[in-house]
């Protein structure tokens, strides 16, 4: 793209830009400013606003989420300006301009500067067993006749390294080293020794589990139904663990595979693209089912405990996918990509879900394998795991009053406890309650269960999204809101998006369900958000858009000028802002 070469007018005082706020969501800064026109009229809706760093290059462009006559709302995701990639290190002022005009330099109100510091924020992650600290932090401009803001950007290591550490990621390094061009090598080598007329290949992958996970699982069954098998080789590879560490066997194997694959599927993070550029042919796809849960993941997680690395392994996907595009952001400011890349394609593991055939042959199945629940309501305690990761999950059963809850149960009810995969301890059910309480821990799949549950008992799981579809009631036991809410965050505000009555206590929880108190009104509102179609349509989506590669228009139009938007912000050449001495009002052309 041309540059578009900018005009300085800022010293003929044709606009005033004040930020009167700053603030955070999570990795989102926020800025709230006000406009005024000293000449004319200049409208917010007629204005971008750049951050320019001291090499006069725009680094990025604030959205205006609200814009007013006088106002706006600037909002900018620090871990991806429009580019995939997180804001690099700088000191930047924001500039409002028109077109290639250069109208203001945005000055903080004189309120607001007591407070500056307390914006601040410093981003703790680890990565290569160093801890990093990726800081924003703001100022004003210290020889300007006003407060111009500065916005500072650096991404700091740790001073001092122990030998033993330092030996250990120098071999880490190399081995990821030998392993990245072990790959680009194959790579090369299939595509060049291949025939022209090979079948494509499509690889799904994944380090969580040895099975397909249910969203594979049913995306592949749809691809032999559909005999996608005769245009593609199908290949799995499958780990629990990461795979560099599974072996040179299992390892290399893969890394052919990945080697050989046209278009990749993962289903969660894969932490081999944190150090592995995939090749530019490939495509990669993020199947990842959980931004319907409330739980921050990913880059939302950025400065949070055990903080993942914002140039980690989600930056390379092409797509991800949606059941509605009202949340595609949840899941872009996750991976740090573009939300026009989010697709809403709907869940593939909901067709298998709302399948007639299915839930008849899967209820069928529970009523026998489980008869005590005939002639009873069925409620499913199924909360997420407590702990950083799936070495040191567990859930606190203490919070459960087992006497109080099997009282109530009486004669109407049976419990059935189904405790997240990570969670390796058992359910503590005593004898004298095993004719209520059922540990279906080991059950596979929890959307099977859902067919014959009459209440779900939930905290911040996504598998409210899958219950959701069956409109019956759900209560929400968050017993610990406030610690979850700072130790692993939540990606948008929990109490107002819940399709259910919060619950803060055991007992809070047992009057709601005496008093059948679910706070139904709340499901009507979570549905509308969350799911664009319900329908059996979803594996069928991601083969015609991401497969076969027929993306509808609009799509591709939306992808198309996102890319074309950020290009235009990296093209805007700020080099008249050299000079700002006061030159009077006509300061030329750059």
């Amino acid at each position: 793209m041309d540059k578009l070469v900018m005009i300085n007018r800022t010293q003929e005082r044709l606009l005033t830009v004040t930020v009167r706020s700053i603030y955070w969501e999570r990795v989102n800064l926020y800025l709230k400013i006000d406009v005024t026109a000293h000449e004319g009229t200049v409208f917010p809706d007629e204005l971008d606003f750049y951050l320019v760093n001291e090499k006069h290059e725009a680094k990025a462009r604030f959205k205006a989420e609200d814009r007013a006559q006088d106002h706006a709302l600037l909002l900018l995701q620090i871990t991806n300006p429009g580019n995939c990639l997180c804001m690099p290190e700088g000191r930047y002022q924001c500039y409002a301009c028109r077109g290639n005009e250069i109208l203001a330099a945005a000055a903080i109100d004189s309120d607001l500067a007591s407070s500056l510091l307390d914006v601040d924020r410093a981003f703790q992650y680890s990565a290569g067993h160093c801890s990093h600290s990726y800081t924003v932090s703001f100022s004003v401009g210290e020889n300007e006749d006003d407060l111009r803001l500065i916005v500072q950007i650096l991404d700091m290591v740790q001073s001092h390294i122990p030998r033993r550490i330092a030996c250990r990621n120098a071999a880490v390094n190399l081995i990821k080293k030998m392993l990245s061009a072990y790959y680009a090598v194959s790579h090369r080598w299939y595509r060049f020794f291949s025939s022209r007329k090979r079948k494509k290949t499509i690889l799904f992958l994944s380090e969580q589990t040895f099975e397909p996970s249910a969203t594979m699982r049913v995306l592949y069954e749809r691809m032999l139904q559909r005999g996608i098998d005769k245009e593609f080789n199908i290949l799995f590879s499958l780990q629990k663990g990461e795979i560099w560490r599974s072996g040179p066997k299992y390892c290399l194997g893969a890394l052919r595979k990945m080697a050989r694959a046209d278009q990749i599927y993962v289903d969660d993070r894969f932490s081999v693209f944190s150090w592995l550029t995939v090749a530019a042919d490939t495509q990669l796809v993020q199947l990842w089912h959980a931004g319907a849960g409330y739980k921050s993941s990913g880059l939302s997680r950025l400065g949070s405990q055990n903080s993942p690395s914002p140039y980690g392994a989600h930056r390379q996907y092409d797509y991800g996918i949606t059941p509605s595009a009202k949340i595609a952001s949840f899941f872009s400011e996750v991976f740090g990509i573009n939300t026009e890349q989010i697709l809403p394609t709907g869940m593939p593991r909901t067709d298998e879900f709302l399948s007639a055939e299915h839930r008849e042959e899967k209820t069928k199945e529970l009523y026998e394998s489980f008869p005590a629940i005939r002639g009873k309501k069925v409620i499913l305690f199924a909360p997420t795991f407590r702990g950083h990761d799936q070495n040191d999950a567990c859930y606190p059963y203490g919070m459960i009053d087992f006497d109080a809850l099997y009282s109530f149960c009486g004669e109407e009810y049976v419990v059935w406890f189904k405790m997240h995969p990570w969670v390796s301890e058992p359910v503590p059910i005593a004898e004298k309650y095993s004719d209520r309480f059922f540990d279906m821990s080991k059950y596979p799949s929890i959307n099977d269960l859902f067919y014959v549950t009459d209440i779900l008992i939930g905290d911040y799981s996504s598998n409210v999204f899958e219950f959701s579809l069956m409109s019956r009631p759900m209560l929400f036991y968050a017993f610990d809101e406030a610690r979850y809410s700072v130790v692993r965050g939540f990606h948008r505000d929990y109490r107002s998006s819940i399709p259910g009555k919060l619950c803060q206590s055991f007992e809070e929880l047992l009057q709601a369900l005496k008093d059948e108190d679910y706070e139904l009104d709340k499901l009507t509102q979570y549905r509308a958000r969350h799911i664009d179609v319900i329908d059996t349509g979803a594996s069928d989506r991601v083969i015609d858009w991401i497969v076969l590669g027929k993306l509808p228009g609009e799509y591709a139009q939306r992808i198309a000028c996102a890319k074309a938007d950020y290009e235009k912000t990296a093209s805007a050449d700020f080099s008249c802002l050299d000079d700002l001495t006061d030159k009077g009002p006509d300061t030329g052309r750059c």
